[in-house]
């Protein structure tokens, strides 16, 4: 879990309309598949990381080489 927090998980922060600093999160498109998921507990959260990873490699191979792949997937290479 560690590994996949630090690769979609971006500390960063924002200052609010009483210009107080404030914290946040910048999420990739698996990090927030991973949020909207409402299992819980270790085993889920292993299990959800695990399906998250395997759906990003499918959606990779086959969006590849295909020229209107950009325009859908953003972390497209």
């Amino acid at each position: 879990m560690t590994e996949f927090a630090a690769l979609n998980f971006e500390e960063t922060g924002f200052i609010d309309k009483n210009r107080d600093a404030k914290p946040m999160f910048k999420l990739t498109k698996d990090s927030y598949m991973l949020k909207v998921m409402r299992f819980t507990g270790t085993t889920a959260m292993q299990m959800k990381v695990k399906f998250i990873q395997a759906l990003a490699e499918r959606l990779t191979k086959y969006y590849v080489g295909r020229k209107w792949a950009k325009r859908l997937c953003v972390d497209m290479p």
